[in-house]
């Protein structure tokens, strides 16, 4: 992740169309009784034996900052206009700010979204 946040970084400094590229993204070692993980952004790791609510991993975004800090409730979140506002990514700055964790378990769901620009 480390590198790949380089190389983003370095390619939106080096050619200004596409400067503010960048991308979320989540990555998991499984090993037989533990997982390892690293996340940046609003990507999620979910246990494969969750309810949709359950998440591993908390979204690096505005609203999520928000509803933490207490200024909005989660029903306010998923309608709050700016909902989708990141405050995380791989390659917005040159080191990039990853959440690292492991997890007893050993199967996971990950879910990414589009890399954004």
């Amino acid at each position: 992740m480390t590198l790949a946040n380089d190389v983003i970084y370095q390619q939106g400094r080096e050619d200004r169309s596409l400067a503010g590229m960048s991308t979320t993204v989540v990555a998991c070692l499984l090993t037989n009784e533990r997982v390892f993980a690293a996340h940046v952004g609003d990507s999620r790791r979910i246990p494969d034996n969750a309810k949709r609510d359950t998440h591993l991993t908390r979204n690096h975004s505005l609203v999520a900052e928000l509803v933490a800090s207490g200024r909005i409730t989660s029903e306010e979140a998923r309608e709050h206009p700016y909902r989708h506002v990141i405050t995380r990514a791989l390659g917005i700055e040159a080191r990039a700010n990853m959440e690292l964790g492991s997890f007893h378990g050993t199967r996971e769901i990950t879910c990414c979204s589009a890399p954004t620009g």
